[in-house]
């Protein structure tokens, strides 16, 4: 009984580090760089990057008999930011007030968060949109209010 408790708990924790590392498998669409701000010696920064995959748009076959149509390929976006802020020689998350995704210069969210949402960004890469469209040439845009490095949760 004991050996297949700690064989769960190996399978549990496995499981549980593949998922977090799995953005580091996928493809970067773009990179925007990093941002920083220092104050004295604590550095507020965040990066950002966007991944791509494609995907396949599933037409059910009495649709496509209808329709004539072949599947077209779509592309799943997803929208990430890393905290590399430090404060007193530590690396720790960081808030991002009033946050603004655009897509193709519109705000994509304004009908959700009229002013902008609030994210804690880790120091590992935290997802913070997704994105489907069938175009490959989306442009993406990222905007916040103002950034605060978390004192209490350090890495």
């Amino acid at each position: 009984m004991k050996k297949l408790i700690i064989f769960f708990l190996f399978l549990l924790l496995s499981i549980s580090s593949y998922s977090q590392n799995s953005v580091y498998n996928k493809k970067i669409h773009k990179d925007y760089g990093t941002w920083s701000v220092k104050n004295g010696e604590d550095i507020i920064s965040v990066s950002a990057f966007l991944t791509i995959e494609d995907e396949i748009d599933v037409i059910h076959e009495n649709e496509k008999e209808k329709t004539k149509l072949d599947p077209e390929i779509k592309y799943h976006y997803e929208l990430y930011v890393v905290s590399k802020s430090i404060y007193e020689g530590d690396t720790t998350n960081t808030w991002l007030y009033g946050v603004r995704i655009f897509v193709n210069g519109k705000d994509i969210l304004i009908n959700q968060f009229p002013d902008g949402f609030i994210i804690s960004i880790k120091t590992e890469p935290t997802l913070i949109h997704t994105h489907h469209a069938y175009n490959k040439d989306v442009e993406f845009e990222i905007k916040w209010e103002k950034a605060i490095y978390e004192p209490r949760i350090r890495k």
